[in-house]
């Protein structure tokens, strides 16, 4: 549904501001200018994915309906031949099967690996159900769409050779009231 009476601002968000998705009630998107403040990341980080992409931290955001948006945000490094997914699982201990899975395609899948821009920070919000109640491991990674067991490594010798590929973020989840 586009509201005639903005439908002419349209393509110019297009151009200058991504849509954030699930951070707000259905049917209303909200934009942000694509450059991304430092500020506006809550918990800086400095990951290196391969020569794909830089995790540089993440933002918890309240949810519409009591469920929490986890905002990630990417550099990308380089734009991919073959399309590449976001692996976003919860766990509850080390080494446990996930309980949750969210991979999914950068943005909701609306920005592929394939044309991304370089030289800029990408936000990738990530919806995560208010189900969720207690402290969880966040893993997260990079695979090619087609072969999801194939994860990128992490650039830090360290951080590899403990978490192959996976880099974990702890997050608490209060329960909706």
């Amino acid at each position: 549904l586009i509201d005639p009476r903005t439908a002419p601002s349209l393509p110019y968000f297009q151009e200058n501001a991504q849509v954030i998705i699930g951070d707000t009630y259905p049917n209303i998107s909200q934009v942000r200018a694509w450059k991304v403040k430092p500020r506006e990341i809550v918990h800086p980080l400095h990951v290196q994915f391969g020569d794909l992409a830089i995790l540089r931290g993440y933002t918890i955001l309240d949810g519409p309906h009591g469920d929490t948006i986890l905002l990630l945000y990417w550099e990308p490094l380089s734009q991919t031949e073959n399309e590449f997914s976001v692996l976003l699982h919860v766990n509850a201990q080390p080494e446990a099967p996930p309980i949750a899975v969210f991979d999914h395609g950068v943005a909701n899948g609306t920005i592929s690996t394939t044309l991304w821009p370089t030289e800029t920070i990408i936000r990738d919000p990530v919806p995560l159900p208010n189900s969720l109640s207690g402290d969880f491991l966040i893993s997260i990674g990079w695979y090619p769409t087609n072969t999801p067991e194939k994860l990128l490594p992490l650039n830090d010798a360290e951080l590899e050779q403990i978490y192959h590929g996976r880099f974990v973020i702890q997050m608490q989840f209060q329960s909706a009231p």
